[in-house]
């Protein structure tokens, strides 16, 4: 009798532990089938992502762009600095590139290196920024879709540093017979030139992938 009371306890324990393991079970089941549902987001979340996003790659890429311009031209005035922008520019985007998987460039209906030329889309954002400026309206960023896999973020670039017109302004005024030679041996097709200060540049062109976006939310 006391080796079959002894045995009916044992198991009743046995039982009692095996009840609390099928719970845990059940609750890390739980947790995981809720770990794995799919996230709800929202459109303003993907956009605001986008504009967040956008305002600091933009603001990143003026700064290391203006900065090395800024060194060329103390080191060998503006011949020095087109030098320098003709080699260097596009390739001090690519760490921006890399870092956020996006494509980037500048775009201006007024260009100097081929590569500044704006698709469609671009264009008829620039006439935009274009007509702000001429009506003396607010010139802000700007969030496009692109189907429903990018988006187009922008930023305008105004010429607002009187040292820009050394390579951008009127010829024989701020752009001296060194200089000017210099612009057409590099860019023979250069329409940058006759600039004054005010002027819209260009504008900053990024495109993130809606999926990329998705997934960092």
């Amino acid at each position: 009798m006391k080796a079959f009371a002894i045995l009916s306890i044992v198991g009743m324990v046995l039982l009692s532990c095996g009840g609390d393991q099928s719970q845990l079970d059940s609750k890390a089941l739980k947790k995981e089938m809720s770990d794995r549902e799919i996230k709800k987001i929202s459109e303003s979340e993907i956009l605001n992502l986008a504009k967040e996003r956008g305002d600091k790659i933009a603001t990143q890429a003026q700064m290391a762009l203006g900065s090395k311009l800024k060194e060329a031209l103390q080191e060998g005035g503006p011949v020095h600095a087109l030098e320098f922008c003709n080699v260097n520019a596009y390739p001090l985007l690519d760490d921006l590139r890399e870092t956020y998987n996006v494509s980037i460039k500048r775009a201006s209906l007024r260009t100097r290196n081929p590569d500044d030329k704006p698709n469609d889309i671009e264009a008829q954002i620039l006439d935009a920024y274009q007509y702000n400026i001429e009506n003396e309206l607010e010139l802000n960023d700007n969030l496009q879709k692109l189907g429903d896999s990018a988006i187009l973020f922008t930023r305008p670039i105004s010429l607002n540093n009187g040292i820009c017109l050394n390579c951008h302004g009127e010829v024989g005024t701020e752009i001296n017979q060194l200089t000017l030679e210099k612009i057409e041996e590099l860019y023979p097709e250069d329409n940058a030139k006759g600039h004054k200060l005010g002027d819209l540049r260009g504008m900053w062109s990024i495109v993130f992938d809606r999926k990329e976006l998705v997934l960092d939310l």
